[in-house]
């Protein structure tokens, strides 16, 4: 692939805002991104965020970003099968479909809309609501976090907002569709999701494409969830496997506000996920449940980052990976309680199940404390899957096969457990095909919601 240069970048930059007649404040931010990608290197391989994948991976050729504005849609297409399902049986508060760089259709359900909930293209959300779009696009994964960032600020073409105001808590998740589509170079995309004081909202963030393309794909999604907000992201990624993807993940929350992620990394030939989450006001929660599956030679790499900067504050992480093949896994977690976050309580733990030889794990698990007054612990485990458990199952009348489809079961079932019934089951279904063990059958398993450990 040929990789733009900074004339490149700015020059895309100012396409997307012509060819999308984007407001003078919108053009400025993406001029003022590329100025700082200019000026911001490629990350140092020394760091552990980028030690075992090398940045250049990731470069974009940016050229073909905004050379004509995407089709007008004929009509609302339908629905994909699964949300399709979803929504007729009222089981969504909302949906919108996100492909390449155009929203094909995007639909809230009458009591969110009442409700005064915002659901839209990123774009027209900029020009028609400017002032609950423009305080928060890009100030937390903005140009200033790294040069991918930057990038992405700069020459994103598709994008949602999602708004859901103070003290609106909606029953039903939100499902949102991001589709890279086949036959372009690059997808370059971005959402913006702010939950206002006292809201509640479960968000289910898809991104995927085919087996054909793109080639690379650069993501950032931004959370904000003010004082008291309740909210729940469960991100899957399932793109195809020629695909190269960053995802930059950043989240604010506010006091008394309380963050789950669910993350399901199933696709991509390679797969880079940067996940930071401030922990701003006294007696702010995140958690973060992942599960990651790869196969053939994928390589998966996560990085988290837990940053405690007030009092009272809670974080806790698990994340789950099952590799088979030549598959490899990487995971960088850091864990940074500042010197004001008194009395935070901070828990980290990265389990990984290695169902051959020749699969490959990294983790690098990290704690930062600038204060005494703490209670952070954190950990890692690797390895195949335990001899005794399987002769124990053997033991009871199970062929060796089964007892490793249950064993493998157990072990992802506490991250497949916190997300909504009808995408639990689709991953399920999405696990049996590539793992081809069974993990959809529910004999083994913790019980639902209670996140019990098998493994």
């Amino acid at each position: 692939m040929t990789i733009a240069t900074d004339a490149d970048l700015l020059a895309a930059a100012v396409r997307v805002g012509d060819v999308h007649d984007e407001p003078a404040w919108l053009r400025g931010l993406r001029a003022r991104a590329a100025e700082l990608h200019a000026a911001t290197p490629l990350p140092s391989r020394a760091v552990h965020l980028w030690r075992f994948t090398p940045p250049e991976t990731f470069e974009i050729d940016v050229s073909p970003l905004g050379r004509a504005a995407p089709p007008a849609p004929g009509g609302d297409p339908d629905w994909p099968a699964p949300v399709a399902a979803a929504w007729s049986r009222g089981a969504l508060d909302g949906a919108a479909w996100l492909r390449g760089p155009g929203v094909a259709r995007a639909d809230l359900g009458p009591d969110a809309a009442r409700a005064g909930v915002v659901l839209a293209g990123l774009r027209e959300a900029a020009a028609r609501h400017t002032g609950l779009v423009q305080p928060y696009l890009a100030a937390l994964a903005g140009p200033e976090e790294g040069r991918f960032e930057a990038l992405n600020t700069a020459a994103w073409e598709g994008g949602l907002f999602l708004f859901v105001p103070g003290g609106v808590r909606l029953a039903a998740p939100v499902h949102l569709l991001r589709e890279a589509l086949p036959g372009s170079a690059a997808a370059v995309t971005r959402l913006l999701l702010v939950v206002e004081e006292g809201a509640a909202v479960t968000v289910v963030d898809e991104a995927f494409s085919g087996a054909d393309g793109p080639a690379v794909v650069s993501a950032a999604v931004e959370l904000v969830a003010r004082a008291g907000a309740d909210v729940r992201v469960v991100s899957v990624q399932r793109y195809g496997a020629g695909v190269t993807a960053f995802e930059s993940r950043r989240a604010a929350v506010a006091a008394d506000a309380r963050l789950l992620h669910v993350q399901a990394s199933l696709g991509a030939g390679c797969f880079k996920m940067v996940h930071g989450v401030a922990l701003a006001g006294r007696g702010a929660e995140a958690r973060f449940t992942g599960v990651a599956v790869a196969d053939a030679a994928r390589v998966l790499d996560h990085h988290t980052a837990h940053e405690h900067e007030a009092p009272d504050t809670r974080s806790d992480l698990h994340l789950r990976v099952v590799l088979r093949d030549r598959a490899r896994s990487i995971y960088t977690g850091l864990i940074r309680v500042d010197g004001g976050a008194v009395n935070a309580d901070a828990y980290q733990e990265n389990r990984n199940l290695l169902l051959d030889p020749s699969a490959r794990v990294e983790s690098i698990p990290e704690l930062e404390i600038l204060t005494d007054a703490v209670r952070c612990t954190h950990g890692a485990t690797m390895g195949p899957v335990d001899p005794e458990q399987v002769h124990y199952l053997m033991a009871r009348g199970l062929p060796r096969e089964d007892a490793v489809r249950l064993i493998v079961a157990g072990f992802v079932e506490p991250a497949l457990a916190r997300m909504p019934e009808d995408v639990r089951g689709r991953l399920r279904e999405v696990l049996d095909g590539r793992l081809g063990l069974g993990v959809g059958d529910r004999t083994l398993g913790a019980e639902e919601g209670g996140g019990e450990e098998m493994v």
